[in-house]
């Protein structure tokens, strides 16, 4: 990925503070002087609306319900960008500084919701108390000044990063339109020469993000990374990712998707036998290795572990209803029933009745008690269940009221790849990159005490990129082959990006395996990868050897 892109597509610089800040605000003062009035835009006003709207699809996508999220406003003041004042605690955003965004066409609701991304991460991270904090230490007013300066470049630069990180999960571009914006904001937003040394002028500004632009996009490299391992089954790897995450940055799909994994990796040291049924998880089980009932250690082991990240999910959001279905799930795995009927039903259903964005979460629930029935050879309700679940279009109660009935569940439609349309990207063999990888090498990073994450540009930098996940020295890697912005070439079967998803299927039928994302989606084919955005159009795709 080319740096510079980065860098300017990172527009939440504008917001780095001033040297010395007030501890319970933070916000960027352009235009000095005694502190304006704000005259506040009312809830009814159509550009309040649509701040509103990213804002709360930002809140979202944090999962982070342990506190109130900070009040939103919208002013008419033009004197700050945004602001986040710790003691309401509130958001405020200056209409000026949504008229900007605006402007951008297409790319007006990324930039905002970078802007607002980086004051949530001042909020969730609680940047204000560790300001106190750290001030009321202070042995002197220099010692206090030093250490004002030291802590807000380092909240600002992790709120840069983190809260690029946010708007990337919540489905916005972080990487578009930020030079010119940023050139815009400056325009606006002039800054008095009598105090650029606390307010560093362009120039400044952008060198003083260089290392967070960065590190935000190895991070996002790093995600996309673990969400590559598990699309194709590399669970224990892509476990090892996502925990090195989690040391970063935490929301309650972070961990409800590390305990769907762990689900998974305990599901390998389980005999087909064992779980015919296939459980109402996110992730599409691939077929089992029979490794017998004497890995009973490891799979209660491993279950327990995903019990605990489902408790972390839960804790960050008690509404939150996938955790309490996976929660059951792994409870009737360890085969406790009456705890998986009491989470799926009094829990993840409840919930799910509550939210309409979990409603299937109900379906799957009845799904689960369908299982749980069969687990215990109860025949009759099993298959009542399934048939309550199949009425509301599941598929999987299908699935398994026919194994529930020992019905020929048929041989599903071939995905093999084909000889005749082989699929590279940028017209090069990646089995063969991977026995000797050639080319720039972008990041490095260990994961792990065994496993490392390597990026290398493509044969064409600005097109394509190559992402490594190596363990142990060579005993078992994954390479992931990618497009970038613009690839104008095509897979195997012609399909090109911006292509639509019902296309995808028409020429590569049934998927071998789906996982769900926060901004979308992965489909997984032998050799070929496609990711899916929230508008069902590949954003990219994938060739990979493992």
């Amino acid at each position: 990925m080319n740096i510079k892109n980065i860098l300017f597509g990172l527009c939440l610089v504008f917001l780095l503070p001033a040297v010395l800040l007030q501890a319970q605000n933070t916000s960027f003062v352009f235009k000095p002087g005694p502190d304006e009035t704000p005259t506040l835009l009312p809830p009814e006003n159509s550009s309040y609306k649509a701040a509103y709207e990213v804002y709360q699809s930002l809140v979202k996508a944090r999962g982070d319900n342990r506190f109130p999220a900070p009040r939103f406003e919208m002013t008419g003041r033009e004197q700050k960008v945004a602001e986040m004042m710790y003691d309401e605690p509130l958001i405020r955003l200056e209409e000026k500084a949504y008229d900007i965004c605006r402007g951008f066409g297409p790319d007006s609701t990324s930039a905002l919701a970078r802007l607002l991304a980086h004051e949530l991460i001042h909020y969730y991270e609680k940047h204000g108390w560790n300001q106190d904090f750290s001030s009321s230490f202070a042995a002197s007013n220099q010692i206090k000044d030093s250490l004002a300066v030291a802590i807000s470049l380092l909240n600002e630069t992790q709120a840069d990063y983190l809260g690029g990180f946010l708007a990337y999960s919540a489905g916005y571009d972080v990487f578009k339109g930020g030079a010119a914006f940023l050139e815009k904001v400056y325009k606006d937003y002039p800054i008095d020469p009598f105090v650029e040394d606390s307010h560093p002028n362009l120039a400044k500004r952008t060198a003083m993000i260089d290392a967070s632009a960065k590190k935000l996009a190895e991070f996002i490299e790093i995600f996309e990374t673990a969400n590559f391992l598990a699309a194709v089954g590399s669970y224990a790897d892509a476990r090892a990712f996502y925990k090195y995450i989690l040391k970063t940055y935490q929301s309650r799909e972070i961990f409800n998707n590390l305990g769907v994994l762990t689900v998974f990796e305990a599901l390998t040291y389980f005999n087909e036998s064992e779980v015919k049924y296939r459980l109402p998880l996110q992730l599409d089980l691939e077929p089992r290795s029979s490794k017998g009932s004497g890995f009973a250690d490891a799979q209660k082991a491993l279950l327990e572990e995903a019990i605990r990240y489902f408790d972390s999910a839960i804790s960050l959001d008690e509404s939150y209803a996938p955790a309490y279905l996976n929660k059951a799930c792994a409870y009737t795995l360890l085969k406790d029933y009456e705890r998986a009927n009491f989470y799926a039903t009094r829990e993840a259903a409840q919930r799910s009745q509550e939210n309409p964005k979990f409603a299937k979460a109900a379906t799957d629930a009845m799904v689960l008690q369908g299982i749980i029935a069969g687990m215990q050879n109860d025949r009759i309700k099993a298959e009542a269940f399934f048939d309550m679940a199949i009425a509301q279009g599941s598929s999987l109660a299908q699935y398994n009221k026919n194994v529930l009935l020992k019905l020929d569940q048929g041989e599903e439609e071939s995905t093999g790849f084909s000889l005749s349309a082989p699929e590279k990207v940028d017209g090069f063999e990646l089995s063969t990159f991977s026995r000797r990888p050639f080319g720039a090498q972008a990041y490095n990073e260990k994961i792990g005490d065994k496993l490392m994450f390597f990026e290398f540009a493509g044969s064409a930098p600005n097109n394509s990129k190559v992402l490594i996940s190596q363990y142990n020295n060579g005993e078992r890697n994954a390479f992931f082959h990618i497009t970038g912005d613009g690839y104008q070439g095509s897979s195997g079967r012609g399909i090109k990006l911006g292509d639509s998803l019902d296309k995808i299927e028409g020429e590569y039928k049934k998927p071998i395996r789906t996982l769900e994302l926060t901004n979308g989606q992965i489909l997984v084919y032998n050799q070929v990868i496609f990711l899916i955005g929230m508008d069902k159009k590949v954003k990219k795709w994938a060739v990979y050897v493992k």
